[in-house]
């Protein structure tokens, strides 16, 4: 009896808890239904839409003439998303069918009044269509969007401009490609990727030595949309006006051309010892064989990083026989063997 006098605390406790449970439950459902019913005009307002118009812009994606009803405000949002939604699955004539119907419909209009909308959702619709529309018209609207704090916003318009004519956009935008920290690199270099790598190689090099540091730096993310080799002896100068180590390794990790060894093996010696790693792994590219001690030397390298990439370096030149590299690297001491040994059975893999 003891004991059922003593649990009765916890079994109300644990009776609370299980109603509380059992109303939340009933409330979620409650709000789901409520949901779904507040969805149901909307949605049969979509359906009515799709009725109206889809036959409509599948007539003229076929190239059959289309007797354009007004498009009425009310109805200009959602035909701007099923419009940009079709413009991004088609491809030839399709699209260029899709642009007349735009203009015949005055997508453009549409598309203008939204960019002073307060929601970015809506701003970045606007921005898409009049990319997609390719009218060079909206060219400056787009141009000033570029600076927009908002880095959707800002990154959407040069996407727009890219789509517009990408040579001109890449030529003008680069400088803010460089300056603009806050634009993802991985989304910049795509839209990079959609120019011709012979216009942003020259965007570049005619960006990069007017440059501070930092966009110095994130100029050189983008040199694999570009011609590289091209590029190399810009960049190498730009370094002469650079301390800055981050600057130096990003660099060294594009030089592949013979032209630029003086610099790679200064860098041998430099005080970071990342830099380092990336002259070691230049070497490995386009060293010579007036370049095996010094990477014998950097298998005695204080970091580990530089002795392995000097091992893996050492390893890939062409000219360099195995059973004389080992005892080479033997002469520079027990630590420099092993690390050798090391790097080979893991390529021997």
């Amino acid at each position: 009896m003891d004991f059922f006098t003593a649990s009765d605390p916890f079994i109300r406790f644990a009776s609370w808890v299980a109603a509380g449970a059992a109303a939340l439950s009933a409330a979620l459902i409650v709000q789901i239904v409520l949901l779904r019913e507040l969805r149901r005009p909307g949605d049969r307002r979509h359906q009515r839409f799709l009725q109206r118009w889809r036959p409509l812009v599948y007539q003229a994606m076929n190239g059959e003439p289309v007797q354009w009803p007004a498009l009425r405000r009310r109805e200009a949002e959602a035909f701007l998303w099923f419009w940009n939604q079709l413009h991004e699955t088609v491809r030839g004539e399709a699209k260029l069918a899709l642009c007349t119907a735009a203009a015949e419909l005055g997508l453009g209009r549409f598309a203008l009044e939204r960019l002073a909308s307060r929601r970015v959702s809506r701003r970045l619709l606007a921005i898409a269509t009049l990319g997609n529309l390719r009218d060079p018209e909206h060219w400056w609207t787009l141009t000033r969007l570029t600076d927009d704090p908002h880095p959707p916003v800002s990154l959407a318009a040069a996407q727009a401009l890219i789509r517009i004519d990408g040579r001109r956009a890449v030529t003008q935008l680069m400088p803010l490609f460089a300056r603009r920290a806050d634009w993802p690199v991985t989304r910049a270099l795509w839209l990079l990727e959609q120019v011709e790598a012979d216009v942003v190689t020259k965007a570049i090099a005619r960006t990069m030595p007017r440059t501070d540091q930092a966009a110095a730096l994130r100029l050189t993310e983008f040199v694999t949309a570009a011609d590289a080799v091209a590029l190399q002896a810009v960049m190498a100068q730009r370094l002469h006006h650079s301390h800055d180590p981050e600057l130096w390794a990003s660099v060294l990790r594009h030089l592949n051309q013979p032209e630029q060894l003086g610099l790679v093996r200064r860098c041998c010696d430099h005080a970071v010892w990342f830099v380092r790693v990336q002259a070691a792994n230049a070497l490995g590219r386009i060293g010579g064989p007036e370049d095996v001690d010094r990477l014998i030397a950097l298998l005695t390298d204080p970091e580990w990083w530089v002795r392995y990439r000097a091992a893996g370096a050492l390893l890939k030149l062409p000219f360099l026989p195995r059973e004389e590299l080992g005892p080479r690297a033997a002469r520079a001491g027990a630590a420099a063997k092993a690390m050798l040994d090391a790097v080979a059975a893991k390529e021997a893999v």
